[in-house]
């Protein structure tokens, strides 16, 4: 879904990448490697360029974000355009969808350990989940291809009986919802429509 994802680490938040900001392309793969740019690292899975680094990014903008940004808005896309391209980097995509979905749970059935759900986003998928939720509550699906974090991508997989899982019910720690110590389910309250990005949802309400 998503090409790429956007992770902020606030200064000193950590001793090695504080006040950095990451642009991760590289799905699940892990970074092994760094080479130091004027600015700017380049990160690599072995001969794979996989992401960027910018080092001191409040120097450039002020954000009050901690971790993922997950549907950043032209203003960011655009000043980290200009950072990249004049460390000679190539220029990255606009969003225009988070990847993170509002999904109505339309059937549930049991398995070993978890559960399989249908879930209307206004078409039906397939999703496993080890969250006991009931029929009619509204959740939040990272689709496949959606990024929860830097080499942690969503993807497809089977569940039983050649099902595929077509995403991820996300829990409050996916989503940066406090407190982050405990571990629940996002239920989505309101008239939102199946299958709505909620992120953009929850840009528009803030802005109301």
């Amino acid at each position: 879904m998503n090409k790429y994802c956007l992770y902020y680490f606030p200064p000193k938040s950590d001793p090695n990448l504080g006040d950095s900001l990451i642009v991760y392309f590289g799905g699940n793969l892990p970074t092994t490697r760094n080479e130091k740019g004027e600015g700017v690292d380049k990160l690599f899975n072995k001969d794979t360029l996989i992401g960027y680094l910018i080092h001191n990014f409040s120097s450039y903008c002020k954000i009050h974000v901690s971790g993922p940004i997950f549907l950043p808005n032209d203003e960011i896309v655009d000043l980290l355009n200009d950072i990249l391209v004049n460390a000679g980097l190539n220029a990255i995509d606009y969003y225009d969808h988070s990847g993170f979905v509002i999904g109505e749970i339309i059937d549930k059935k049991p398995l070993k350990k978890s559960y399989l759900y249908e879930i209307d986003i206004d078409r039906k998928i397939n999703v496993e989940s080890t969250f006991d939720l009931d029929k009619g509550e509204k959740v939040v699906i990272a689709l496949n291809g959606t990024y929860l974090m830097p080499g942690m991508m969503v993807n497809s997989f089977d569940i039983q009986g050649g099902i595929k899982s077509d995403g991820r019910i996300c829990s409050n720690q996916d989503l940066i919802v406090a407190p982050l110590e405990e571990f629940f389910p996002i239920i989505v309250e309101g008239d939102n429509k199946n299958g709505d990005d909620f992120f953009k949802v929850e840009r528009r309400e803030s802005d109301a």
